[in-house]
């Protein structure tokens, strides 16, 4: 007969794996730790050798698995979402400073166009006024304050033909302008 071989992993099994004169020994799916790989052997007589020999393997874990390599995932995660909240704030801050910058030269053009308006309408020759749906004037230029005897806005801007004139002569104007 031949020489014969066993084998254990000390620390994934607990029972020698004898093979015969097979001399390789296969392991899959090992956890990272320390083990301790013992080879024993048998002579042509079949009497085998008790204490055989024995190798220290040491498995490290993959990269991904170790306390480090997660530890650099969540700071980087955290660094990630950090700089994205601040890029992101930053782009709306810009943004509002422009919108403001927009607004604020619509809102000079519009009181430009508004003056320009308020000027052409008191330097009109006619009569020319404004109500709202409560028949209370909100505009009137200064030949229409001459006509109602008037010498300043205030006191015609947000009165009614009734606060201003008689009422039988309101009525009219109130018929004429529906």
């Amino acid at each position: 007969t031949k020489n014969q071989y066993a084998y254990m992993l000390e620390g994934f099994e607990k029972k020698w794996n004898y093979v015969g004169t097979q001399r390789t020994a296969t392991y899959t799916s090992i956890d990272p730790g320390e083990y301790v790989f013992h080879v024993k052997a048998s002579n042509n007589d079949g009497v085998w050798n008790e204490t055989g020999t024995s190798i220290k393997i040491i498995i490290t874990p993959p990269f991904w698995s170790t306390w480090w390599f997660r530890l650099v995932c969540f700071i980087v995660s955290l660094l990630s979402s950090i700089i994205f909240y601040k890029v992101r704030t930053r782009n709306i801050r810009i943004r509002n400073r422009q919108l403001a910058s927009i607004v604020k030269e619509r809102t000079k053009e519009l009181d430009d166009e508004r003056n320009l308006l308020r000027t052409v309408i008191d330097l009109a020759p006619d009569s020319i006024y404004v109500k709202d749906k409560q028949c209370r004037f909100i505009l009137c230029n200064q030949a229409h304050l001459h006509l109602l005897g008037a010498n300043e806005q205030d006191t015609v801007i947000g009165k009614s033909d009734l606060d201003i004139f008689f009422e039988n002569i309101a009525r009219q104007f109130y018929l004429v302008e529906q």
